[in-house]
């Protein structure tokens, strides 16, 4: 499959290789080939045909990240944040990246600042909840999961019942539980953990009607 994708994106680049984003196609293609370099080498090309694409260069800081690159990771995701300084993504992606470097101060300024430029983005949101909760900060991520949950994202519920039983109010956490079950959607995961709550408080016949 990604053999003949990789024939049709060659194609792509043949017929107009000042096209960006066939470039772009021809790389993704590589990466899944497990041809890194190869696509660094494409995902180039793309960048300078079309330099003033941020997110070019957060594809290319993912590609040397997935090499081991940590330098040239680094540079293309301040570059990415150079040439647009008002995008999100990138911001999220180069705060992940130094994150994942374990620079967590400068992860927490590239994250703050996608914040502030767009306050309800979800990644972000997560991002943010990751850098806490990852720092043991778990308070600081709370406002972010609320945020998350109440936009009906049920790991970030589930997550924010956990922290609820860290800090041990298990009242606050059943209700929550209980809130998250009478969606349908939400309905098995919620219902098993609500039981195990009231089983391990020796609630056994609260736990048997959850269930």
């Amino acid at each position: 499959r990604y053999e003949e994708a990789r024939a049709r994106a060659e194609r792509v680049v043949a017929l107009d290789p000042k096209n960006a984003a066939g470039h772009v196609l021809l790389g993704n293609v590589l990466a899944g080939l497990g041809d890194v370099d190869g696509a660094i080498a494409t995902l180039q090309k793309a960048t300078a045909i079309a330099p003033g694409r941020g997110v070019l260069q957060s594809m290319l800081g993912a590609m040397h990240a997935r090499r081991g690159d940590r330098d040239a990771a680094a540079a293309a995701y301040a570059k990415a944040v150079e040439i647009e300084p008002a995008s999100v993504d990138a911001q999220v992606a180069l705060g992940l990246f130094r994150l994942s470097t374990g620079q967590v101060a400068e992860a927490e300024q590239a994250l703050l600042e996608a914040r502030r430029l767009a306050p309800e983005d979800r990644g972000m949101l997560r991002a943010l909840v990751a850098l806490y909760t990852s720092s043991g900060r778990a308070d600081a991520a709370e406002p972010y999961l609320t945020t998350l949950a109440a936009g009906g994202d049920a790991d970030a519920s589930l997550r924010l019942i956990d922290l609820k039983l860290s800090a041990g109010d298990r009242k606050a956490a059943e209700a929550q539980l209980t809130e998250l079950a009478s969606r349908k959607e939400h309905r098995v995961q919620a219902t098993l953990r609500l039981a195990a709550l009231q089983f391990s408080d020796g609630r056994r016949d609260a736990a048997r009607a959850a269930l």
